[in-house]
């Protein structure tokens, strides 16, 4: 969808009817203990492995929390969509994203929940808008900037890079609640 191989109506969620119809298995709520690349294999907590063809993992999805079929990126204001990086809302502030063409991404913060996506989905969806504040918690993403500029290509890898974090002391001591 960046760089132009894909238009906006390729990237939007389906139900899980829809998806199991094309002949996808979900394992939907399932932690992965390992995957076996070379196998091709994925071990899941609490099973056996289980062969696949084509491995897709996502970390899940604001749309399946407000019972609606798709939250197309734009509606929530974000300029790029990543698949794969467990939690990556949580991720500290200075970690690097480093993409196979050679762009860099430093994380600023957390993206946090806020009204205007919450509005433009009560456009579309009346009544659901008010549940996106509490559905996109944790999961809204991050804010960035560019530490080296390159080109980022649609389904390319991207590498994380978490630097070492401490707590800043005052907040380890009690001293404050910290911002929020």
């Amino acid at each position: 969808y960046l760089a132009g191989y894909e238009n906006r109506e390729a990237l939007l969620l389906r139900s899980a009817e829809a998806i199991e119809q094309d002949g996808v298995v979900l394992h939907l709520g399932t932690s992965v203990a390992a995957i076996d690349r070379a196998e091709r294999a994925v071990e899941l907590e609490g099973s056996g492995a289980l062969p696949y063809d084509v491995l897709i993992i996502a970390t899940g999805s604001a749309p399946r929390l407000l019972g609606i079929p798709a939250l197309p990126p734009e509606w929530v204001g974000a300029s790029m969509v990543l698949e794969g990086i467990p939690d990556f809302t949580l991720v500290p502030p200075s970690s690097r994203l480093v993409f196979e063409g050679g762009a860099s991404l430093t994380v600023d913060m957390e993206n946090a929940p806020c009204q205007i996506p919450a509005r433009e989905i009560e456009t579309r969806h009346p009544g659901v808008g008010r549940g996106y504040k509490a559905a996109a918690r944790n999961r809204r993403g991050v804010t960035a900037w560019v530490e080296r500029e390159g080109v980022v290509r649609l389904g390319e890898t991207v590498r994380l890079h978490v630097p070492p974090v401490r707590l800043y002391p005052p907040l380890a001591a009690g001293a404050g609640e910290g911002p929020g």
